[in-house]
Formats: structure tokens, C-alpha cells, sequence
């Protein structure tokens, strides 16, 4: 009968062995939390041969993971929250915040023009990285630029 019991804990601890770092590593991975954002300025040319100039930018995004929904807030440059709502497919996502008016500077100067926030990009544990654009809806442009985000620590 010991032996029995022996072996019915032992199983029932392989078992547990086994499992538990599957569900930490999968709680792990969810987009979830509270992420710090950085990406670094870039300068181009549009296609019409008009020049932009993408400041550094750092911000924050805060993340609610329901299956393969996401939604939550980007709060970046203007300080100013932006409401956002995307989709997961493994370790890639994408997510879009909300239309809102931003004064936009050109070589032409200065407009104000209907614009959202795209976020494209793959979770790796920890870690984010991905590209971030500023997508006009005017003229359907992005101008992407690299970033990297690391979860918030509370």
C-alpha cells in the first residue's frame, strides 16, 4: 500500500514538474502590463519628395491581453492617452489607436491632420520590438520607425 502511495506522489510531482514552467512561460508571454517605449529619431523623404523628421520617442503602453485581443492606452509624446485595440497571432501583433488630430510638420509647414498610432511587432518573453508608425489618414502614409519596450516593473 506505501508503494502504492509512493508512486502515486511521485507521478503526481513529475506531473507538476512538467507543467508548471509551461503555465509560468505562458503567463509569461502575454502582452498584458504596463511596457516602456523607445524608439530612436529618423529623417526621410515621403514619396512626393517632401522631407519629415521622426523625434525620439518614448512613452508607455498599457496593455490588456484577452485571448487574441488586445486593448489598452498609448501615452507617448503629447501625454495625452490614446485608446488602442488590436489582434495577437502567436509571438506577432498589431495594434491601432484611435483617430485623433496632431499638428504635423513638413517642409511645407505646419497642418493639422487626422492621424493614429500603428504598432507592429513580436513579444519575446520580457521584451518587445517591433516598428512604430504615425500612419496620416489623409494621404494612407506611414512613416515607421524602429522601437524596443521592456514591461514596467511595479
Amino acid at each position: 500500500m506505501n508503494a502504492r502511495i509512493f508512486i502515486g506522489t511521485a507521478s503526481l510531482l513529475i506531473i507538476l514538474a512538467l507543467v508548471l514552467p509551461v503555465a509560468a512561460t505562458a503567463q509569461q508571454s502575454s502582452l498584458s502590463g504596463a511596457w516602456s517605449l523607445v524608439a530612436e529619431e529618423m529623417q526621410g523623404l515621403d514619396a512626393d519628395g517632401n522631407g519629415w523628421v521622426r523625434p525620439a520617442i518614448r512613452g508607455q503602453l498599457d496593455l490588456d491581453e484577452h485571448g487574441d485581443t488586445i486593448s489598452g492606452t498609448w501615452t507617448g509624446p503629447s501625454k495625452k492617452p490614446w485608446e488602442l485595440s488590436g489582434r495577437r497571432d502567436g509571438s506577432t501583433f498589431e495594434l491601432r489607436t484611435t483617430v485623433q488630430e496632431l499638428t504635423i510638420t513638413t517642409d511645407r509647414g505646419q497642418a493639422k491632420e487626422p492621424v493614429r498610432w500603428i504598432f507592429r511587432g513580436s513579444l519575446d518573453a520580457a521584451a518587445m520590438k517591433g516598428t512604430i508608425a504615425l500612419h496620416r489618414e489623409s494621404s494612407n502614409r506611414e512613416f515607421p520607425q524602429p522601437f524596443t519596450a521592456e514591461r514596467v516593473k511595479r
